[in-house]
């Protein structure tokens, strides 16, 4: 398992010697040549004793529905910011209308907020409920 001794290999193990380096300078100037040529590549025998059984399988026909990639989700934009644009806070009058709404006709799911750094960003609320829609739709997807 171990060495007998820790001591470095010597160089002249890893360099070819100048008799092997000779020989391969002969082989070369001989394949340059057209001396030495390749052995012709051995051609297959069809045996007819060994087939695809299941080669009916893998038509097209029988393979069923085409996988559909999913969907990427919507990327967050300006409003969604820790620290949005001016133009995307809501006043209280448009908070108000907006709160009046159906959830699901809302333009945002959520009140723009301003925060003076990321850390003091809550916790969103509805991470949870949007995951598992996602998740839902991806499952229920024809």
């Amino acid at each position: 398992i171990h060495p007998l001794s820790n001591r470095a290999e010597p160089k002249s193990r890893f360099v070819p010697s100048k008799h092997e380096a000779k020989k391969i300078v002969k082989y070369v100037r001989m394949i340059r040549a057209g001396k030495v040529l390749r052995p012709p590549p051995k051609k297959q025998q069809e045996d007819q004793y060994n087939y695809d059984v299941w080669e009916a399988e893998n038509d097209t026909k029988f393979r069923g529905a085409v996988p559909i990639p999913a969907p990427k989700p919507k990327l967050p934009g300006h409003a969604e910011s820790y620290n949005p644009p001016e133009e995307y806070l809501l006043s209280k009058e448009e908070e108000e209308e907006m709160m009046k709404h159906d959830p699901a006709d809302r333009p945002l799911n959520f009140i723009p907020r301003k925060y003076d750094a990321f850390r003091k960003v809550p916790l969103y609320d509805r991470l949870l409920n949007e995951r598992f829609e996602r998740c839902l739709d991806l499952y229920l997807c024809p």
